[in-house]
């Protein structure tokens, strides 16, 4: 994969969905770099080569549930819980938040 995606799904700042869930279910071993001028024709960025080992199956409820949570990410958790019939009085914001403790809203969402 592209050497940026491989830091987008390995990311602990700025999460991202795809970071959120791709940690959630999957160990990241990254295995090896490719520079880009072992291609040709020669593309403009470095590969990587990376093993995906599933920990957990991921339903596509809970995909579909972070992709939205996200969707809010510059709202305080009490609004976004909100738009979801849900409450809380978190002033939090996803950015201050683990990928577990996203999971975990997203599942409280779904159970919902």
């Amino acid at each position: 994969v592209q050497k940026e995606f491989s830091e987008k799904l390995s990311s602990n700042e700025k999460h991202k969905a795809i970071s959120v869930l791709a940690n959630y279910g999957f160990r990241i071993k990254f295995l090896m770099n490719v520079k880009k001028s072992n291609f040709f024709p020669i593309p403009k960025v470095d590969s990587i080569v990376i093993l995906l080992e599933q920990k957990k199956i991921i339903s596509k409820v809970l995909i579909s549930t972070v992709n939205r949570v996200f969707s809010y990410r510059r709202k305080t958790l009490q609004n976004i819980l909100k738009q979801f019939g849900l409450n809380s009085t978190s002033k939090k914001r996803l950015d201050d938040l683990s990928g577990d403790e996203i999971i975990k809203i997203a599942q409280k969402i779904v159970r919902s």
